[in-house]
């Protein structure tokens, strides 16, 4: 039965709670689909699920409402909730938006897996400048301006490749783009040299890479923990992929 910290933090204990799910919504607050309707497309029924939604469109850099008002307590917050739900392994999921917070909490918590799809990774003007990537710069310019008033002690977040770079020694990162998407595909490009990192690219060029992965028939196979260290030899034979793969140990 799903239950709720507050209206942005939903959980529900499966039937296998040695492994929690923890998905992070984009910032039209889906997994680029309805989060429901992810789940049921992945057949993530018997793992403990924790749902976590943005309505600030902030990342959750500063928490999800409520008294879990930082990115801080928001990871305290998931740290007990997966002891609670006696969860032995964790994946961490993230779509667009949504994508920023489940590595970064991955990192933190010392998930098992992350797995993203068209992440954020890195979030000010000036790095966007730096990359020309006048994509990313023009569709979240408003989103990137706001996050220049943040904290400064957030801002430590906001370049996964800095953030990232001492492994945490258990992480690894799966990061799902589509090669002809010229701003997410720069956008995970940044990390390819990060620690634990895999870049998955897929032939198509929409942001939307999940919608892809549902149409190949490939996400309730990417999630089974039993499959994860195979994940990137199960998506190159069944999509093909031969097209520069990066695999960090």
């Amino acid at each position: 039965m799903m239950q709720q910290v507050n209206e942005n933090l939903i959980f529900e204990q499966g039937t296998d709670p040695d492994v929690l799910l923890i998905l992070f919504t984009g910032f039209a607050n889906r997994m680029m689909m309805n989060p429901f309707e992810f789940v049921q497309a992945s057949g993530l029924y018997n793992y403990s699920r924790i749902f976590v939604r943005d309505p600030t469109q902030r990342l959750c850099l500063c928490g999800v409402g409520g008294e879990i008002d930082t990115f801080q307590k928001l990871v305290d917050t998931l740290r007990n909730m997966a002891l609670q739900l006696k969860a032995r392994r964790i994946i961490t999921i993230g779509s667009s938006g949504g994508s920023h917070p489940a590595m970064m909490v991955a990192h933190l918590l010392k998930a098992d897996y992350c797995h993203a799809f068209a992440p954020f990774t890195y979030l000010t003007i000036t790095r966007a400048i730096q990359q020309r990537n006048w994509g990313a710069l023009f569709k979240f310019r408003r989103t990137l301006f706001r996050l220049n008033f943040f904290p400064t002690g957030t801002r430590r977040y906001y370049d996964l490749r800095s953030a990232l770079a001492e492994w945490n020694g258990h992480t690894r990162y799966y990061v799902h783009v589509c090669q002809q998407q010229k701003r997410d595909w720069k956008m995970s490009n940044y990390i390819r040299e990060t620690p634990g990192v895999t870049i998955l690219p897929y032939p198509c060029n929409q942001h939307t890479v999940i919608k892809y992965i549902v149409k190949m028939k490939l996400l309730d196979k990417l999630f089974d923990f039993g499959q994860q260290e195979k994940v990137v030899d199960l998506i190159a034979g069944e999509v093909g992929l031969r097209m520069n793969i990066s695999k960090q140990k």
